[in-house]
């Protein structure tokens, strides 16, 4: 990855872990009982319906790098997975007690768009 790439996705990793209050993000953590791992990742390349992605903690500390299939994200996020997507990445438990299921979820982070017409004359 160029240098430019890096640096612009670093920023975005520092911006990310300083807004844990997205809605998608808090959603997501709401469907697990458990949870085991809390990330943030950045799509580094795609191959043949292969993400890439380097995965970070929220501070933004690099953890890993890691290399999964694509339709592991939820159907409307594939068309969103592309190189510089950035996605929320959680381990965990679902369920109560006994009846707990093991399940790691992706999901692509959503921006707000700005609909404000203020400027527009």
């Amino acid at each position: 990855m160029n240098k430019d790439i890096t640096q612009a996705l670093n920023a975005e990793i520092k911006y990310l872990s300083n807004s844990l209050s997205s809605n998608t993000h808090r959603l997501l953590l709401e469907q697990f009982s458990e949870v085991l791992h809390d990330s943030y990742g950045v799509i580094e390349r795609t191959t043949s319906g292969n993400i890439y992605a380097l995965i970070y903690n929220h501070n933004g500390d690099f953890i890993e790098d890691i290399t999964f299939d694509v339709s592991e994200f939820p159907k409307a996020d594939t068309e969103l997975a592309s190189v510089g997507a950035v996605f929320y990445w959680i381990v965990g438990y679902i369920g109560v007690g006994k009846e707990r299921i093991g399940a790691s979820e992706f999901r692509i982070r959503r921006l707000k768009k700005n609909n404000s017409m203020g400027n527009i004359k």
